[in-house]
C-alpha cells in the first residue's frame, strides 16, 4: 500500500454563502488551487480537499479578492517552485501587516 492511500480528504460544507462574496470564492480557490497542482473537488456549496504533499508553484489569481490572495499567499509557502500572487497588493486594504508576516514565516515578497 503507498502512503498516499492513507491521506484522509478535508470537506468543507454548508458554505454557500462564500459564492457571493466579493468573488464566487468557492470557485475561484478551487481553480487556482488547482492551477498549483493541489486535488481539490468544487461542490455546490463547499470543497473536498484531498492530502498533497506540495504545491507545484505557478501563477495564481485571486479574481479581485483580498482574502484569497491572503489564502493562496499562504499557499505558497509550501510550493516547491516559486508562486507569484497576481494583484496581490489588495490584501493591503484589509490587512497591511500580512506581508510582512508572511516574511517572518519564511516567504519571499516584492
Amino acid at each position: 500500500m503507498m502512503w498516499q492511500e492513507y491521506l484522509c480528504p478535508s470537506t468543507v460544507e454548508e458554505a454557500i454563502e462564500l459564492r457571493y462574496k466579493e468573488s464566487d470564492r468557492i470557485r475561484v480557490l478551487c481553480s487556482q488551487l488547482a492551477n498549483l497542482g493541489i486535488d481539490i473537488s468544487e461542490k455546490e456549496d463547499g470543497f473536498i480537499l484531498r492530502g498533497v504533499t506540495g504545491v507545484q508553484g505557478g501563477e495564481v489569481d485571486p479574481h479581485g479578492d483580498h482574502r484569497l490572495a491572503m489564502a493562496l499567499a499562504v499557499a505558497g509557502l509550501n510550493s516547491r517552485d516559486s508562486m507569484v500572487v497576481k494583484n496581490a497588493e489588495i490584501i493591503h486594504e484589509s490587512f497591511p501587516e500580512f506581508a510582512q508576516l508572511l516574511i517572518d514565516l519564511g516567504g519571499h515578497v516584492e
